[in-house]
């Protein structure tokens, strides 16, 4: 395990400028203070202070837990920076610290372009969860005449008013198409083309965009493939 790990502070902090160079430190470290007091700046540079600057973004150093052992901060603009910032100034694994072997692998995580698209989708798959979470309860005070009907009420409510049964629903996993879902109907008044893939709309309370096929099969091949495609869209592969 390494003695030195990383560490990021996401947010607002400081640029410091100073004779002696440019130094930063996190909000959450420093506190709030006044950029026009530089005397309150002098614990977190040297030199002489000439000017201090807000920013937002990425603040990170090497540290050792429960040492004074650390690196200077510096500032990124995006995670992406952030990560690049450990792996080409320090040769360490932006994750866990560890140095990065010949082929600037981690000898815990492996590779970091890997560890960083895992690590990437984990994240956005969690943030459509807090966005999705966010829709649904705006959705659940809408006045629109689909979205006062929740779960079993919801679907038993789709196929009816278009005169046939319903085989298949799934609603699209976006949380911006939280007002979307597709399904598979069996129209038996269609003689030729009894089976029908729709797009259902909870706010207009209507079905669009059908794609009418002979067989059950046919169908059900339509939805797996539309379902798979709407999850690609929404988590990647």
């Amino acid at each position: 395990m390494a003695h030195m790990r990383p560490e990021v502070s996401k947010g607002e902090g400081y640029r410091i400028e100073t004779d002696n160079g440019t130094f930063f430190i996190p909000m959450d470290v420093a506190g709030e203070l006044d950029i026009e007091d530089l005397a309150a700046f002098a614990d977190y540079a040297e030199g002489e202070i000439d000017e201090v600057f807000k920013e937002n973004g990425f603040f990170c150093r090497l540290s050792a837990s429960g040492y004074l052992d650390c690196t200077d901060w510096t500032y990124c603009n995006d995670i992406y920076e952030a990560r690049d910032y450990f792996i080409s100034q320090h040769e360490v694994c932006w994750s866990c610290g560890d140095p990065l072997d010949e082929n600037g692998d981690c000898p815990t995580h492996g590779d970091m372009m890997k560890l960083g698209a895992k690590h990437d989708l984990r994240e956005r798959r969690l943030k459509q969860d807090a966005e999705y979470k966010e829709m649904k309860t705006n959705c659940d005070t809408c006045d629109s005449p689909g979205c006062i009907l929740r779960g079993e009420a919801k679907r038993r409510a789709v196929v009816p008013a278009n005169g046939g049964e319903l085989l298949a629903f799934m609603e699209y996993p976006h949380p911006k198409d939280h007002h979307l879902a597709m399904l598979i109907a069996h129209l038996p008044h269609n003689d030729i083309t009894p089976y029908v893939f729709w797009t259902y709309n909870y706010c207009t309370a209507s079905c669009n965009g059908g794609v009418y096929m002979g067989t059950k099969m046919e169908a059900f091949e339509h939805f797996t493939k539309e379902a798979a495609s709407r999850f690609r869209r929404t988590y990647g592969d």
